[in-house]
């Protein structure tokens, strides 16, 4: 293994796990405060970083992946890291909108899960999201879901499901017509069998 390789997982793994790092260190220091504007500050502060620390994991994932010979970062997130292969691929992707400036940091709430439901939306379903105000790091994860239901049920379909659904109708009204002309050959064979002569079938055909 490179040395780049294992700076890179070492890296990504003390980031998680190491007892002494700077996360650590504030959770040993907490303790009562003396007034209410410092507690607010503190847990903002500590708000903050927790959005920072899983951004800054996603981003040691898109390096490694940039940077680790093929199979090896699939070998190193299947079963080398303290989350499964899906928290993984959250993180990265959080880490990549943040990276392609699709979203930024102080957009995204401290809970990878619900900023991944937000990241992962089309660009054009994410640009209805910041207009109904959901682009926030006050975002829940109910929001997100319940938005992203709308979505379902009112977006029209793409082109190509729309294609779909008319070739469905089409082959269906094919179908039918099929199905009536063969009906109609039959009565008219009927008819001339009853009255011995084509020339005297009547024309019931409704009129428009």
């Amino acid at each position: 293994m490179t040395a780049l390789k294992r700076a890179v997982k070492t890296d990504l793994a003390q980031e998680v796990t190491d007892p002494n790092s700077r996360f650590d260190d504030v959770r040993r220091s907490v303790g009562k405060l003396s007034t209410k504007d410092k507690y607010v500050e503190t847990i903002g502060r500590l708000w903050k970083e927790a959005t920072a620390r899983f951004i800054d994991i996603g981003k040691y994932l898109v390096y490694a992946k940039d940077s680790l010979p093929h199979g090896e970062y699939e070998a190193m997130i299947e079963s080398e890291l303290p989350f499964s292969k899906s928290v993984a691929h959250a993180l990265k992707t959080v880490a990549d909108a943040v990276m392609q400036r699709k979203v930024t940091e102080g957009d995204l709430p401290p809970d990878y899960s619900t900023s991944y439901l937000l990241v992962s939306l089309k660009d054009e379903s994410l640009a209805l999201a910041r207009e109904r105000g959901l682009v926030r790091p006050s975002l829940r994860r109910h929001e997100i879901l319940e938005f992203r239901r709308t979505l379902r049920t009112t977006r029209p379909p793409s082109p190509q499901a729309a294609m779909r659904i008319l070739a469905r109708e089409r082959a269906r009204i094919l179908a039918n017509m099929d199905a009536l002309n063969r009906r109609l050959a039959e009565v008219e064979a009927e008819m001339k069998t009853i009255d011995g002569s084509s020339t005297n079938i009547v024309d019931v055909t409704p009129e428009t």
